[in-house]
Order: structure tokens, then sequence, then C-alpha cells
């Protein structure tokens, strides 16, 4: 057999080799998937808050109505036409909505394991899609099934792909793969801003990082531009026919007196910008890069043949089996920790950024995997900077940070099982170290879901909720079922938009999120209640929550007294629903006088 033969035998065993390993990575983290969506089942969401937004802007779409001009959207056009789609075949409802949930879901999933091979073999491209899945059944408002926006989802998938795309094109050459990389850079400015920024930024280092080493920089980037320019004007513009820019950017898009009313306290909080939360972010860097370090002593010990070598051994799997069996029995003693396992990482993957810069620079020739690292890294840096003094996926309180789970559980396992693995027992150690963040999270989403005890049902659905507030929303909807008829306009609020899909009832409302800043001015507020009377709203079921993450009091107090006092004056308050403890939760019933 000549050596041309031979060569070409042991390719193609390698390759199935390869092949084989996949399978079983990739059959293993179907298994995952699909136990922990059974165990969860039903719980994603969070009535108390959002859920139901883009579930309620699909049934609109579905309806005829569009976006930006018939009622408020404050994200890209991509996900109200998605949950449009599918509840235009699947009809109005919560299911429709969480098929399309299933289907980013599992495209996610597949696509973290898809980017993590470019770069690490299958287990580890296996621990990173297991990253992806447990936060993506997430019991909360930020879950991947039912998320406060499909936008964020349908983001971070795009910048995935566009990794990929990167990657292939590198790899290949092939102009379809630069088109495409433009393409989906084009249909990301159609979801959310985040997603939008980083796959704007990233592509433009990436271009300009190719450019200056002298490739064919202004066809690359003009084949890369003609559809990112093309696609959000062909989906814009004739948004435009219908609404005018004024309304598009400033009642929509970027809701300036929205966010000067409350918005904006969500987003400071997300991103601070003071020099305390940088020295925060900077702390939790140094205290995991010693993490780091100990990890790399350990193993230079574990490497040992002598009894200290054994000593480190035996002390480690005792004190993995301590740490083990703490966290199973106390899950929640885990979430303090949480936000040093992650809060590192805005500033880490900006390092990790400079340092493939670097590299780049130094390197006579580019591999497609540095090149699709760069993207990579710079599309994380910008979405983990938007959020980046609260990045925790399993915290005390859900946060947005789990949606950009899939671009950093690529970089852990890069850092840790490439970066960091320069010995077996360095390799082991970080497997080890990735295995536990998973499994930690994964028993808290277990934990939680399990906590969502009740389910709260309707004629648009169910859902699982907290004993306590799921026997307060369903009495909601049991005085909504009772007092109007399927279809009825009704007034919720503040948010609780879950409710007008539970109940299969209508928001006359421009604003399908009644958020505690939405009617900023009197006018505003005095243009819904004149909606409210036109549509013959006869049942209105208001939160006395207060809204301190909006800087607001409670409805009627610090906000929207107007709309207050016309429930005052018109409708008669009939009964307060009320969980139990010292911090209920109460629920106000109001009927039109005279019905």
């Amino acid at each position: 057999m000549s050596e041309a033969a031979v060569a070409f035998r042991e390719r193609v065993d390698r390759a199935r080799v390869i092949a084989s390993a996949d399978a079983v990575a990739l059959g293993g983290l179907t298994l995952f998937t699909l136990v922990l969506m059974a165990l969860t089942w039903r719980t994603w969401g969070d009535l108390n808050s959002d859920t139901g937004y883009d579930a309620l802007a699909g049934m609109h779409v579905a309806h005829g109505q569009l976006p930006y001009a018939d009622f408020i959207y404050y994200y890209g056009p991509l996900a109200p036409f998605l949950t449009g789609f599918a509840a235009l075949v699947g009809g109005d409802g919560l299911g429709p909505a969480i098929a399309l949930g299933f289907v980013i879901t599992f495209a996610l999933i597949a696509a973290t394991y898809a980017v993590a091979r470019v770069f690490v073999r299958p287990l580890a491209a296996f621990i990173a899609g297991a990253f992806t899945a447990e936060v993506a059944f997430i019991p909360n408002n930020y879950s991947f099934v039912l998320p406060h926006t499909y936008a964020a989802t349908l983001g971070t998938l795009l910048l995935m792909l566009i990794v990929l795309g990167v990657h292939r094109y590198a790899a290949t050459g092939h102009v379809a793969w630069l088109v495409g990389v433009g393409a989906l850079t084009g249909t990301l400015l159609l979801t959310k801003p985040e997603p939008a920024a980083a796959a704007l930024v990233s592509v433009a280092i990436w271009l300009l990082a190719r450019g200056l080493r002298g490739s064919r920089w202004v066809k690359e980037s003009a084949l890369v531009l003609a559809p990112v320019l093309a696609i959000p004007a062909a989906a814009y513009g004739a948004l435009l026919t219908q609404v005018s820019l004024h309304s598009l950017v400033l009642d929509n898009l970027y809701p300036k007196a929205t966010l000067d009313a409350g918005g904006n306290a969500l987003v400071k909080a997300r991103m601070p910008l003071t020099a305390g939360s940088v020295l925060t972010v900077t702390g939790k860097l140094v205290l995991y890069a010693g993490g780091c370090a100990a990890l790399l002593v350990l193993a230079r010990g574990l490497m040992r043949r002598d009894r200290l070598g054994r000593f480190l051994l035996g002390a480690t799997v005792v004190g993995a089996l301590l740490v083990f069996a703490v966290a199973l029995a106390k899950p929640d003693g885990l979430r303090d920790g949480f936000y040093y396992f992650y809060g590192w990482i805005p500033l880490g993957a900006a390092v990790a950024l400079v340092v493939v810069a670097i590299r780049m620079r130094r390197r006579p020739a580019w591999t497609p995997e540095l090149e699709a690292d760069l993207v990579l890294l710079a599309a994380l840096t910008v979405v983990a900077a938007t959020t980046y003094g609260v990045f925790v996926t399993h915290g005390w309180r859900p946060q947005m940070a789990v949606y950009y789970m899939p671009l950093a559980a690529v970089f852990l396992v890069r850092l840790h099982l490439v970066e960091l693995a320069r010995s077996r027992p360095a390799a082991l150690l970080g497997v080890a170290w990735l295995v536990f963040l998973v499994g930690a999270g994964t028993m808290l989403t277990l934990k939680d879901a399990h906590a969502d005890s009740a389910t709260v049902s309707g004629p648009g659905g169910s859902l699982a909720a907290p004993q306590s507030d799921a026997g307060l929303y369903n009495a909601a909807v049991h005085e909504i079922e009772a007092r109007t008829q399927p279809g009825d306009p009704i007034f919720v609020g503040p948010l609780l938009t879950g409710l007008y899909v539970v109940s299969g009832r209508e928001n006359p409302l421009r604003q399908i999120s009644l958020l505690p800043s939405a009617l900023p001015t009197l006018a505003d507020q005095r243009a819904a209640i004149t909606r409210l009377d036109d549509a013959g709203v006869r049942l209105a079921i208001t939160d006395r929550r207060e809204w301190k993450g909006y800087d607001q009091g409670a409805f009627g107090v610090t906000f929207d007294r107007a709309v207050a006092r016309w429930l005052h004056q018109r409708f008669v308050h009939v009964t307060t629903f009320s969980t139990k403890g010292g911090d209920a939760r109460k629920l106000d019933v109001w009927e039109r006088a005279g019905e």
C-alpha cells in the first residue's frame, strides 16, 4: 500500500473516531436537554413580571396589527413577526409562543455546541452545550423558552451563527459565507440593541483586522455591508409607511420619556458606569484569576509521584466530595457564589480579546479558529458590558446575563480546557470545575422549578407558579372569566402582561406591557383612558406592589395617578385578592359602575 493510501486511511479512521465522539456527545446533550425540559415543564416565565409580552405582541400581529404603528414595541420587529406567525399557525395563547421558544432554545444549544467544536473536542463542547441548556429552562422571566422577549434569544442565536460564518469563510474563502455573515448581522439589527451592537462591533473589528493584514478589505467589507444595510432598510422602510419616524424611534425603539420616568433605573442597575462598579468587577477577575492559578499549582502537585502527590490527590477528592455534599444540602448557598463564578466575565472577556488581538498581530498566518475567537470575544465583551454590574445566571434575582450564556459558555470551556489545560491533571481539574458549575446551575434550575408547584390556568394556556402566587392569579383569572367574555377588552397593570394571554382577553392599550413608566406624562395617561373608554372596558385588575426597580412606588401613588383616579371615579372596587405573609401581594378587582 502506498504512503498516500496509508495517509488517506488514517484520515478516514480519525474522521470516524471524531464523528463517533460527536454522536455520543450530541446524544448525551440531547438527553440532558430533554430531561431538563421535562423536569421544568411549564415553569418557564414569571407572571409577576412581563412574561407574555411577545406572545401578546404576536397575537396582535396575527390579528392584523403592526408593531410600532398599532402598539408600542420596544425592540426590533423580528420577534413580534415570528411570534405573529406562530400565533397565525397555532392560534392565540401561550402554546404557539412556547413552541417557538422550544425551536429557539434547541437552536441555541446546538449552536453553542457547534461554536465550541471550532475550538475544543466533543466532551468540552458537550459541557458548553450543557451550560446553555441549564439556563435555557430557568423558571423566571429570562428563560429561553418563554423569555421577556424573543428579541434577546434570537439576538444571541444570530451572534453564534455569525461566529460560525466567520470561521467557515476564513477556512474556505467562499463568498457565500461572507454574504451570510452580512445577512446575519443585518437581521440582528431587527432584534435587541445589545446583541445588535455586539454584531456590528465584532464584525467591524474582524473586517478591520483583515484589512490591516492586507486582505481584500474593500471587497469583503462591501459584501458584508450590503446586506447589513439592505435588510434593516427594507424592514424599517416598510414600517415607516405606517408609522412616523418620530414615533418609531421615540415612542418605541428608544422611548426616551419612558426611560426617563424609570426605565433607566434598570439599565443603571445592569450598567452602573461608576468607579466602584468597575473596581468590583476587577476584584472578581482578580479572585477568579487567583483561583485558576491555584488550580494550576494543584495540577503540578498532582503530577508528583511521591507522598505529597498522593496526599494532594486524596485531599482533592475529599474536598470535591465535601463541596458536592454541601451543595446538595444547601443549594441556595450557591447563589452568592454565582456572583463570583461569572461576575468577572465582562472584564475577563475584554482581557482575552486583547490577548487574541496581540496573538494575531504576532503570528505570520492566522487560523480560522483564531479569527472566530476574535469575533466571539468581541461579541461577548460588548453584551457582557451591557450588564456588567450583575453578570450572574442563578443569583437572588433574575438577570439578563442569562441570555448571553451561550457565548460565555464557549469562552469558559476554551479558557479551562485549552488555555489552562497544559497538562492532563490541569485538564481534569478544568473539567471538574466546569462540571461543578453546570451541576450547580442545573440544581438551582430544578430547585426553582420545584418551587413552582401550582398551576395558573385559563383559556390561553397554563403556567406553573409558587403556590401563593398561583392562588392569587387563578383567583384573578376566575374573576375575569366570570365577569367578561372571551375576547373582551380588560385593563391589567402594572405589568402582569401574562394575564391577558392566559385569560384570553384583549388589551386595548397601545402599551401591551404597562411598565410603571409606560405612561410618563399626563397626556399619555389621558390618551390611555380614552382608549379604555372607547373600547368599553368593564373590568380592571391592578397590582398594589411598589416598583423600586423603576424608582417608583405603587400604582396611583407615584405614577399613573390620572388612570387611578379614572378607576375610582368610573369603577366599583369589587374585591382584593391577597397572598399571606408580611410582604403580601395584593390585586384589586374593579368593575365599571352600573354594570
